[in-house]
């Protein structure tokens, strides 16, 4: 036997928007303002902090060593395909030394671009 409370449910005409339920916009347009304020204030929250001294560092190593690394191991793979023993990978570390510096380098030229375009007035 169904209860009253579902018949008495399904009597009811559906509302809709039409009908005038919402139109009152005030509250809508308050939670919107709300909104728009809460965003704007986490956007000011999320601004990008400088890189630390360490990170700049450890990136700077990091370019050096990926430079000695991939070039040492296509030395040795040169190596072992061709037969010499140390040919190829005492080049290999020469070169890979001179790219991790030139990486390095452009880094660092990068870095102080940077810093000089935020030293600059506005104009």
């Amino acid at each position: 036997m169904p209860n009253r409370r579902a018949k008495a449910r399904d009597k009811q005409p559906e509302k809709s928007v039409a009908s005038g339920r919402f139109s009152d916009r005030k509250p809508l347009d308050a939670l919107g303002e709300k909104i728009a304020k809460a965003r704007g204030e986490t956007e000011k929250l999320q601004e990008p902090t400088p890189e630390s001294a360490l990170g700049k560092g450890w990136r700077l190593v990091s370019e050096l060593v990926a430079g000695l690394l991939v070039a040492g191991a296509l030395g040795v793979g040169l190596d072992r395909l061709v037969g010499t023993s140390p040919l190829f990978l005492l080049i290999g570390i020469a070169l890979g030394f001179a790219a991790g510096l030139l990486n390095v380098k452009r880094a660092m030229a990068a870095e102080y671009q940077q810093a000089g375009e935020a030293d600059k007035p506005d104009e």
